[in-house]
C-alpha cells in the first residue's frame, strides 16, 4: 500500500515507523500527539458543548458525564467541551458527577450505575459515545427510571439507530460520510504532492434533538 486512513490512538510513536519508510498516512477521528500527519476530525468540543447546553436550557443543573477511555483526543475534547458548557452557564462542576466508560454497552452501563448510586444523583446524563447510551438507558430502566421524565440523555454519534431507539435518542452527529471522503482527498492530494505541508480538517457536530 502506498497510503493509509487510520484512527489512531494517542501513541504517536506507533506510527512514525511508517513514515520513515514513505508510507502517506492520513489519521481521521482522533488527533495523536507528536504525529504530524494529514488529519481529518470533528468539533469535539463544540459538539459536547452543544449537548451539554441544551441539558442545561431544560433546566438540568445536576449533568453528569459519561466519559471515554482517557488517553485519547476526542475523550479530552468531549470533556472539555461539557466543563465548557457548565462554566457557561456558571453551574459548578462536581468530580461526583464524572465517570468514564469504555466505548460499549456495558462500560455505559457500570458508569451510570456508579453515577445514580451517588446522592444527590444527576438529573441529566451526557455519554460521549453512543454504543454507552445503551447500557445508560439499562441501567436507568433497572432503577425505575424513564427517559427523559426522570432523566435526560444526549450521546454523541448519531448512530444510525439513534432514531429508532425507546425514546429516540438527542445526540451529537458526526458527519462520518464527510470525515471518510475528506481523509480520502487529503489521501490522494498527498500522493501526488509528498512534500507538501501537512493539512488539519475539522467539520462540524450537529446537535440532533
Amino acid at each position: 500500500a502506498a497510503g493509509v486512513v487510520l484512527v489512531p490512538g494517542q501513541e504517536a510513536s506507533a506510527y512514525r515507523p511508517a513514515l520513515g519508510r514513505g508510507l502517506a498516512l492520513v489519521a481521521i477521528d482522533r488527533s495523536p500527539d507528536g504525529l504530524d500527519v494529514d488529519r481529518v476530525t470533528v468539533a469535539n468540543v463544540e459538539g459536547a458543548r452543544r449537548a451539554v447546553a441544551h441539558l442545561l436550557a431544560l433546566g438540568h443543573r445536576r449533568v453528569g458525564l459519561v466519559g471515554c477511555p482517557p488517553g485519547l483526543s476526542t475523550s479530552a475534547d468531549r470533556r472539555r467541551g461539557y466543563e465548557a458548557a457548565l462554566a457557561d452557564a456558571g453551574v459548578r462542576r462536581l468530580a461526583t458527577l464524572a465517570e468514564e466508560g469504555d466505548f460499549r454497552p456495558q462500560g455505559g452501563m457500570a458508569a451510570v450505575e456508579r453515577l445514580l448510586s451517588r446522592e444527590p444523583r444527576p438529573t441529566a446524563l451526557f455519554v460521549t459515545n453512543d454504543l454507552m447510551t445503551l447500557g445508560a438507558y439499562e441501567a436507568l430502566r433497572a432503577r425505575g427510571l424513564r427517559v427523559p421524565r426522570d432523566v435526560a440523555v444526549v450521546g454523541f454519534d448519531d448512530a444510525p439507530w439513534a432514531p429508532w431507539h425507546d425514546p429516540p435518542l438527542t445526540t451529537v452527529a458526526q458527519p462520518a460520510y464527510e470525515l471518510g471522503r475528506r481523509a480520502a482527498e487529503l489521501l490522494l492530494d498527498r500522493l501526488e504532492e509528498p512534500g507538501r505541508p501537512p493539512r488539519s480538517v475539522v467539520l462540524e457536530a450537529r446537535l440532533v434533538v
